[in-house]
């Protein structure tokens, strides 16, 4: 492969950015917030996705809470300083916006699309992109069902909200569970077109221990949505609309718990030893080269969730990071790629 030297590393020309979620908005202490600072500037990582809470940051009707609004001011200013770029994903609706606490998902998309141009004119220049709610397809944080057509609706609202905002401000579209081209072709039907500018996908793999090499095919001959390189297919969806705009991954890994899969006991999400996970991790770096149209590539996540306390259970351990910030291997694979070396 081609490279070219940039401050001392070698840089691969074409290559996704990476970058990591971390904890930063997660309710981590001072001291765990200042670790993560230098463990990104170490790790090599050219972005962070950070999350905020909607119905933490406005609880009541334009009512804000400002001890929020100053964490998340003080977790893009931590983001800066460890050199990084920074993608802001809002999710989760109040209760006075969805009409119940057992639902997550506003009755009227203006109502999120006016929180988003708030939260953008207060921080207008100091955010890359704006990342429009999580997996809208997955039930879990789509709470009433995936609908594309509410999802578009959403999208459409918030899109020259946040525009008038921050012009410099990237929209993207809510990174799917998988690569769920069939979500994103009932969006583009509803009219999405034109409402944002960059696509995302979670490519997560079959049994969450498949390899990012390994592709399986739906009946009709296209990859499947939970293949790693099914963003192929969701990129297809898109050049079949006129509507060839980059694609980021704004999720991916592998845990590496002890789980096994076992679909038939309806147990989806295996785990991999930490040298797979490390190995997984540079392979899907490598194949991401191949797309040019992939400019961003974010691992999922950079420290095990703290408070599972490194439980042995899929969702506590995606991190580079141990709890207590020891490494895995893959923080080195990550850091060994990120600076040209791997």
């Amino acid at each position: 492969m081609v490279g070219i030297v940039l401050g001392g590393a070698t840089q691969r020309a074409a290559a996704a950015e990476p970058g990591v979620v971390p904890d930063l908005t997660w309710y981590i202490s001072d001291a765990d917030k200042q670790r993560t600072v230098v463990a990104l500037q170490d790790v090599g990582s050219k972005w962070v996705r950070l999350n905020v809470q909607w119905a933490e940051a406005e609880p009541l009707d334009g009512s804000y809470n400002e001890w929020w609004m100053n964490e998340y001011e003080n977790a893009i200013a931590l983001a800066h300083a460890a050199g990084q770029r920074v993608i802001i994903m809002v999710d989760t609706a109040p209760a006075w916006a969805s009409g119940s606490q057992r639902s997550n998902v506003p009755r009227d998309e203006g109502d999120y699309a006016d929180f988003m141009r708030y939260f953008a004119n207060r921080f207008r220049g100091e955010v890359d992109a704006y990342e429009i709610w999580n997996e809208p397809n997955f039930k879990r944080f789509w709470s009433t069902g995936p609908d594309a057509s509410a999802y578009a609706a959403m999208l459409k609202a918030t899109y020259p909200k946040i525009k008038a905002a921050d012009p410099a401000a990237k929209v993207v579209f809510g990174g799917t569970a998988g690569n769920d081209y069939d979500f994103i072709e009932r969006a583009y039907a509803a009219g999405v077109k034109g409402y944002f500018d960059v696509m995302a996908t979670h490519p997560y793999t079959y049994c969450g221990s498949s390899g990012p090499a390994a592709i399986r095919r739906e009946a009709n001959g296209r990859i499947s949505r939970d293949s790693f390189v099914g963003y192929r297919e969701v990129r297809e969806t898109m050049v079949a609309q006129g509507d060839a705009k980059p694609i980021w991954v704004t999720e991916f890994g592998w845990n590496t718990s002890s789980a096994v899969c076992d679909p038939g006991a309806g147990l989806w999400q295996g785990g991999v030893s930490e040298a797979q996970q490390a190995e997984h991790l540079t392979k899907a770096f490598k194949l991401l080269e191949r797309d040019r149209y992939v400019q961003v590539a974010l691992w999922y996540n950079f420290r095990n969730n703290y408070w599972a306390a490194d439980e042995d259970e899929p969702e506590a351990r995606y991190g580079l990071l141990r709890t207590d910030f020891s490494l895995k291997p893959a923080y080195t694979a990550f850091k060994a790629y990120a600076k040209g070396t791997g």
